[in-house]
């Protein structure tokens, strides 16, 4: 299974708010505040039993994508984003229902006993 470090999902987010080029290597400022709104975000969904992998380590494939929206969408005012903000706005909410996808378990119903006659 492919995943991505905490930079690399920092660095998503960055290219979601338009606040680095693909090229470009993020400014150590704007990495630190990506990374506290991560933290956070990334705390919640754990906490809410979304995210079924540590936070602390590597990130999934599976959920880089759908993470960088949701962690960009609280970022919009302050990275300045807002001709961006209907494209996040509309990406966040469909990465949370993939989220949510992603961790949906099947019916696993009770044991029930048989009688036979």
């Amino acid at each position: 299974m492919t995943t991505y470090s905490r930079e690399e999902l920092v660095r998503q987010v960055l290219l979601r708010l338009g606040a680095v080029d693909a090229d470009e290597a993020p400014e150590a400022r704007e990495a630190e505040d990506v990374g506290r709104m991560a933290q956070t975000v990334l705390e919640d969904l754990y906490s809410e039993g979304k995210l079924p992998f540590d936070i602390n380590g590597d990130i999934p494939a599976r959920y880089l994508t759908h993470l960088s929206y949701i962690i960009a969408k609280p970022l919009i005012a302050d990275f300045g984003a807002l001709s961006r903000e209907v494209t996040i706005l509309r990406a966040a909410e469909e990465a949370m229902r993939a989220i949510n996808r992603l961790n949906a378990t099947t019916y696993q119903g009770a044991v029930v006993s048989s009688e036979y006659f």
